[in-house]
């Protein structure tokens, strides 16, 4: 893959961030932060924002240190830069994880979405043809380019934001707003708890550093991570809190498809009905485009660390290993299980980790007051 001069703009990084963070909302992410921390469930989501928001800064702070003290300002490559910091061996080791991460991301969300269409859409569909279907669509979305994708997503932002001011009027009459009490929900022990490990939600908004190529400049970066993390934190809230309002704490957590319940509940008149259908198409295509991202994404950072030119062949080939592994859970729950485990640990954990070995790597490269490692871009 060629890096050049970048012409992502901080509009197209904030869709990024948040086209990565969101679509979980539409899938079980609801129903385990009601479960964790009941009533304040809302307020867990404003705190892993925060949090998540800190790391993104941190990191990006880091790397703009690094630049400054060791390169005369010039970006450089992420790749670059944690070689700088971590060494030749370990910077491949830190991109190889990180690939992987995306890689498994993929896997979970694409066996995830499909599931859910087969329980709200296609009931009598066959569960390889769909994910099939779906892994072709990823494809073809993906040959287009980052640039493209960001671009289109851009609109879908836009129309989600709508999307969700009309639910919440739509929805008013269901509100009972004595739901929300008491506001600490199981405390405030449980609240920190579950706000750190909420991190790994999001932890794929690393993807802002991967792509720093294509990116204008710092500012640049700073403000895709801020727009970003604040659209997907508000959306977040809003949510939450209209299906607290409508549902309680008691049967939120029963619900594995807490965003197609609520939809369900707008009554519009007996001559509209399935208005559901809407907002399940809306979901779909918010589900792929996030999809698409982190395969490319999980590509690029292969041919970064391995030094390949042509990702088109790889492009396929990640295609192909990712469906065969969306294929092997045998069951929704299992999947659903294994999603848990893999965005409130391994997710969490990595993201923190990153932050740790990155800040401890550039401490260390100061001390020793070494070079510039990797070709100035600008």
């Amino acid at each position: 893959m060629s890096y050049g001069i970048g012409k992502i703009s901080a509009v197209e990084g904030m869709t990024l961030v948040a086209m990565l963070i969101v679509p979980s909302i539409y899938l079980t992410e609801p129903s385990l932060s009601i479960g964790f921390v009941g009533n304040s469930a809302w307020l867990l989501k404003i705190c892993s924002g925060l949090l998540l928001l800190g790391l993104l800064l941190a990191i990006l702070k880091i790397y703009q240190n690094y630049i400054d003290k060791f390169c005369n300002g010039r970006m450089i490559t992420f790749f670059s830069f944690v070689q700088g910091v971590l060494g030749r061996s370990g910077g491949m080791i830190f991109f190889i994880l990180w690939a992987v991460l995306f890689h498994l991301s993929t896997v979970l969300m694409i066996r995830e979405f499909t599931d859910h269409t087969l329980m709200t859409t296609l009931k009598t569909g066959n569960l390889k043809l769909v994910l099939l279907i779906f892994a072709v669509a990823i494809f073809f979305m993906m040959r287009y380019g980052l640039e493209v994708i960001l671009r289109c997503a851009y609109l879908l932002l836009v129309v989600r934001a709508i999307t969700l001011i009309i639910l919440l009027f739509l929805l008013f009459s269901s509100y009972d707003v004595t739901q929300l009490l008491p506001w600490q929900g199981y405390g405030m022990g449980s609240l920190a708890k579950y706000s750190f490990l909420d991190i790994g939600t999001g932890a794929t908004s690393m993807a802002i550093f991967f792509i720093i190529p294509h990116l204008q400049n710092i500012a640049t970066m700073k403000k895709s991570i801020l727009y970003g993390m604040a659209y997907v934190t508000f959306f977040k809230m809003i949510l939450i809190l209209m299906m607290i309002m409508t549902f309680g704490i008691i049967v939120s957590p029963e619900r594995v498809l807490l965003f197609y319940e609520l939809v369900r509940c707008v009554n519009l008149s007996q001559y509209v009905q399935r208005v559901d259908s809407i907002f399940i198409l809306m979901w779909l295509t918010a589900g792929l485009m996030s999809i698409v991202v982190t395969q490319y994404l999980s590509v690029m950072i292969y041919c970064e660390a391995f030094k390949l030119t042509d990702s088109k062949a790889l492009m396929a080939i990640a295609m192909l290993l990712t469906t065969s592994i969306a294929m092997l859970p045998d069951s929704t729950i299992t999947a659903l299980t294994m999603s848990g485990f893999f965005i409130y640990q391994w997710s969490t954990a990595f993201m923190v980790f990153s932050f740790i070995i990155l800040g401890i790597g550039y401490y260390v490269k100061c001390r020793r007051n070494s070079s510039c490692v990797g070709q100035g871009l600008r």
